[in-house]
């Protein structure tokens, strides 16, 4: 879906992106992470073609940017949807006129508008809304909107800049359970560029961790956490790595394709952290993975553990850890 290839860009006599190798796939998750001033944004932006690039290709559906014409960006960027951190909406306008916008620029036929403004809203659980302006609305409801409106015009690719740093942790979680439900109802490529490890965690297949305008580490974010590069310490501040009071950690046994620690973490709203883990030997040894979390949570923890069947056990010994924010 997305392949980019060497990606250099340039502000000046300041190197953003440098040498940029990532494959994103159809219908993933894809987070990229990193610490301010990485490259993160300034990658997005070259996705949709907001914002050029000055050697290297990048393939968005089989698309040459690069070499796309003027005449022909728009059509281009009608297949990619955006949200933006700070929603972005216009405040002159309601709901339901944020959301029709973009098909009204296309000039989609009234019944039409008024037909897919009001299934998207009922999609991201806004419908009674539809006549307020964005200033009478939560944050969490202004990202809805937002969403709503990324996805008029039917996009194949969602770009997320920060979609959750503005919102307090239940919010966000929310609005990562949604983007999950848009990824499994309607396989949109969405790609997340954030610096939270519940959005890591809980949503994405993928990561790529940017540092210094350089791909440090990308793969399964669950290896990524296993293994612990100096780009993730760096990115979660290994000085201020915190070890959860009188925590339990738990080893848990996980399939190839088992998101279950972020499953916990954002079901149950609780304070988790991923410790580390390993590979067993063998083909057909299961990974596994610590997990630590307060002690007053381990009841609740342990019926959803049970519930689902996992292969886990408890390990007494106390160890430190990267906080896993939610």
């Amino acid at each position: 879906m997305i392949i980019a290839r060497n990606i250099n860009k340039s502000f000046g006599k300041l190197n953003v992106l440098c040498g940029v190798d990532l494959h994103i796939k159809k219908g993933s998750i894809y987070g990229l992470a990193g610490r301010s001033g990485t490259g993160k944004s300034t990658f997005l932006r070259c996705i949709n073609g907001l914002e050029s690039y000055d050697d290297g290709n990048l393939i968005v559906d089989g698309v040459d940017v690069r070499g796309l014409p003027s005449t022909s960006l728009s059509a281009f960027r009608k297949n990619i949807g955006m949200i933006f951190q700070n929603f972005s909406l216009l405040e002159r306008l309601t709901v339901y006129d944020n959301v029709a916008l973009p098909l009204k620029c296309w000039k989609y036929n009234a019944f039409d508008i008024d037909k897919k403004v009001k299934n998207l809203l009922a999609l991201v659980g806004i419908s009674e809304k539809i006549g307020q302006k964005p200033r009478a609305l939560s944050g969490g409801q202004k990202q809805r909107v937002a969403i709503a409106r990324a996805l008029s015009l039917e996009p194949k690719i969602l770009l997320c800049d920060e979609a959750t740093s503005a919102l307090d942790p239940k919010t966000a979680q929310e609005i990562i359970a949604l983007l999950q439900r848009i990824n499994n109802r309607m396989g949109i490529t969405i790609v997340v560029v954030t610096h939270q490890m519940s959005v890591l965690s809980s949503a994405c297949d993928e990561v790529a961790i940017l540092e210094n305008g350089r791909v440090d580490s990308k793969g399964p974010v669950r290896e990524i956490f296993r293994q612990q590069p100096m780009a993730l310490k760096n990115l979660l501040g290994e000085k201020h790595a915190m070890e959860i009071e009188k925590g339990r950690i738990v080893t848990i046994s996980l399939s190839a394709d088992n998101r279950l620690p972020g499953q916990i973490a954002c079901d149950l709203g609780i304070e988790l952290a991923i410790t580390g883990g390993k590979t067993g030997l063998g083909d057909t040894s299961p990974d596994n993975l610590r997990l630590s979390f307060s002690e007053n949570d381990f009841p609740d923890v342990e019926r959803y553990l049970v519930a689902r069947h996992a292969i886990w056990q408890i390990i007494h010994e106390p160890s430190s850890v990267f906080k896993c924010a939610v």
